[in-house]
């Protein structure tokens, strides 16, 4: 995932099962300009996953289907 901070930041990401569990959760540190962001998701099994990115300057929400 790649996104954009205005500035520099810490952001938390999360990641949730389809019951709505948190299955990882990091704190991430941001610098100002583009960012990538990668989750491995590699050990969990199939299925649908929601991540959600939240920070003073950010506020994501994507959902991946592992197959």
């Amino acid at each position: 995932m790649r996104g954009w901070s205005p500035a520099d930041t810490s952001v938390e990401l999360l990641v949730m099962n389809q019951e709505g569990r948190i299955v990882q959760k990091r704190v991430l540190q941001m610098d100002k300009g583009y960012n990538e962001i990668t989750v491995d998701l590699g050990i969990r099994p199939p299925g649908l996953y929601q991540l959600l990115i939240v920070g003073d300057q950010w506020k994501e929400h994507l959902r991946v289907i592992k197959k």
